[in-house]
């Protein structure tokens, strides 16, 4: 997996699935630690809040 586009229901189906792991230190899919960047397609002062998007990307942590 280089990266993963999912909506914000699906990535609430992998965290409650335990696809996807939340440690407290970072988030781990498939034993492998990720990356999760919140896409907005909304005004600038949202940005800051990640579960306001309706899509994120998951990448593979070190890779950009």
């Amino acid at each position: 997996m280089e990266e993963l586009i999912v909506s914000k229901k699906e990535l609430a189906q992998m965290f409650d699935s335990k696809e996807l792991i939340d440690s407290g230190k970072g988030w781990t899919l498939n034993d492998k630690e990720i990356n999760i960047v919140a896409l907005h397609h909304t005004s600038p002062e949202n940005l800051k809040d990640m579960t306001n998007a309706k899509f994120y990307k998951l990448t593979l942590k070190g890779i950009k």
